[in-house]
């Protein structure tokens, strides 16, 4: 392998984590710097080949037939995007049977085949940047992968089973090493590694991360739980990333792969472009090839992100929830106090003479004055927080699905475009009503202050 080349692989300890639209969306930003292939190597299911498979020639040979021998290795990827090329896992035509799958997993020259093979599609053509999509969990091409990479990124979530899955993914990788890793190197000596077996660092993931955490919560959860890792692999003590769960990314995957191109702004692509610098160690004049990195030179703005545990999505809905709550709480003190004063307002009336000797009743009107205000007041911040929520909200779904729709270039049916209309429709009804209460709040007051003047006058 070409020293200039870097080979960087997704793994997971289990399925469903996100594993492939990360990897997918990583090569796909490799592209804006780097001339860069992404390899499918989960051949049981195909995830990413399953995305890019309308991009490719029926014809198309999978990595498994070339390791089989059954396709020449020589045969290019497709370009599916400017600059980024995919090999598919398996033929599109004709796939193998999983037990012929399993039979070629177990082969001992697997990761020498496989080695051969990514050589190959280098040096044919000049990729500086290799991806490889590895299947989620413990599995025979993952540690083939592993050992060929200069970076291993291990992907998973912020819950017990994912990361038991993650502690049993490092075993497997340690149990299939054992035997064949060199001994440690004497004093003054650099390690000696075979030329194909690479075993860089590996570094951990969490993705889809729930918004009730914290950055320093859980970042010191898990630097801890890595810290105790006492095996020989090169684990990284810190976690890579941190990665809110965006929702609607997810429901449109199977639409547009690219996420991070379609928003370009969002936590996850913002995640993910960092990530992308901090692997790569991108220079300023790299950054400028790609105008949404530019802003991430600035070490500020990079610890912003990299502490940012909540999505703008999630984010958008909390405020909406919690002025709800607010809303509903305010109103009810409100009403509340409002009875607490005519009670009190009947009591006093009823006791407006007092009796020789006796004090006066106290007066609580101006309390129950505050209540009222402060009521008021909450429920006009907490509307405007609600308001604005459902603006950024909505907003950002209508300009996702309409960037989706663009980059397609497919007509769209009657279900479609009465989705983006409802969205449409939802963004500018939002953005309107705050202008709206502003309007008639204004009007309110001008009509008070008038009234004022008025009655002083006469």
């Amino acid at each position: 392998m070409k020293d200039q080349t870097r080979l960087i692989s997704f793994v997971s300890g289990k399925g469903g984590v996100g594993k492939t639209s990360l990897a997918v969306n990583f090569a796909w930003l490799c592209s804006q710097v780097y001339k860069t292939v992404l390899i499918d190597l989960d051949f049981q299911n195909q995830g990413a080949t399953g995305m890019m498979i309308r991009k490719l020639p029926s014809n198309t040979c999978g990595v498994f037939e070339v390791l089989q021998g059954a396709c020449d290795a020589k045969i290019n990827p497709g370009q599916i995007d400017k600059n980024l090329y995919f090999v598919p896992a398996i033929s599109l035509l004709n796939p193998p049977n999983y037990g012929v799958i399993a039979d070629t997993l177990r082969s001992p020259s697997l990761k020498e085949n496989l080695s051969q093979y990514l050589e190959s599609v280098v040096e044919q053509s000049d990729f500086k940047i290799v991806v490889l999509d590895c299947h989620g969990g413990l599995d025979y091409s993952s540690v083939a992968a592993h050992k060929l990479s200069n970076d291993t990124l291990v992907v998973t979530e912020a819950d017990v089973v994912s990361f038991n899955g993650t502690l049993e993914l490092l075993e497997f990788y340690e149990y299939h090493d054992q035997g064949v890793v060199p001994p440690p190197p004497e004093d003054g000596q650099k390690e000696a590694l075979p030329a194909d077996d690479v075993r860089g660092d590996i570094s951990v993931i969490v993705n889809r991360l729930p918004p009730r955490y914290g950055y320093s919560d859980i970042n010191r959860t898990y630097t801890r739980l890595l810290g105790s890792y006492k095996g020989e692999l090169k684990l990284k003590p810190e976690v890579a990333s941190f990665i809110p769960d965006e929702s609607f990314f997810s429901e449109t995957f199977g639409d547009y792969p690219f996420s991070t191109q379609l928003a370009p702004k969002s936590v996850l692509a913002r995640k993910t472009q960092l990530l992308l610098i901090e692997l790569l160690g991108l220079t300023d004049e790299q950054l400028k090839q790609y105008k949404p990195l530019q802003k991430l030179r600035k070490p500020r703005f990079r610890n912003k992100i990299k502490t940012t545990t909540l999505s703008k999505e999630s984010k958008n809905i909390r405020n909406v929830l919690y002025a709800f709550g607010w809303l509903i709480t305010a109103i009810s003190v409100g009403i509340l106090a409002l009875i607490l004063w005519v009670i009190y307002d009947a009591i006093r009336t009823e006791t407006a003479v007092p009796k020789l000797g006796s004090a006066p009743p106290p007066d609580y009107t101006a309390v129950i004055g505050v209540i009222l205000v402060v009521t008021l007041a909450l429920t006009l911040f907490y509307s405007f927080r609600a308001m604005l929520g459902m603006i950024f909200y909505y907003s950002d779904r209508y300009k996702f699905q309409r960037a989706i729709v663009h980059v397609l270039g497919k007509p769209i049916t009657v279900w479609q475009r009465l989705a983006l209309f409802k969205l449409w429709t939802l963004r500018w009804g939002t953005l309107l009503s705050p202008i709206v209460i502003g309007l008639f709040v204004g009007l309110y007051l001008i009509v008070i202050v008038v009234m004022a003047i008025q009655g002083k006058l006469g």
